[in-house]
């Protein structure tokens, strides 16, 4: 039996600091372009429906969707 830990590969990493510079840019540029009178909720809102199916077409792109969904609770 191995103790060795699992280790991430580069792309793993690369992708993982994607998301952290998206995760930590998004509010900044929702306050800086979103007008005053809109409601945050609706962007929100907006903005994680689009990430969905952003998310989606890549999957489409690269073939895995099947692969993604089928470990899929629904």
């Amino acid at each position: 039996m191995s103790t060795a830990a699992p280790s991430l590969d580069g792309k793993a990493i690369f992708y993982m600091s994607l998301l952290a510079v998206q995760f930590g840019i998004q509010p900044v540029l929702t306050r800086t372009f979103t007008p005053q009178g809109i409601t945050r909720s609706t962007v929100i809102l907006v903005q994680e429906v689009l990430k969905f199916f952003i998310a989606l077409v890549m999957l489409q792109l690269s073939g895995a969707t099947k692969k993604a969904l089928t470990g899929a609770l629904w």
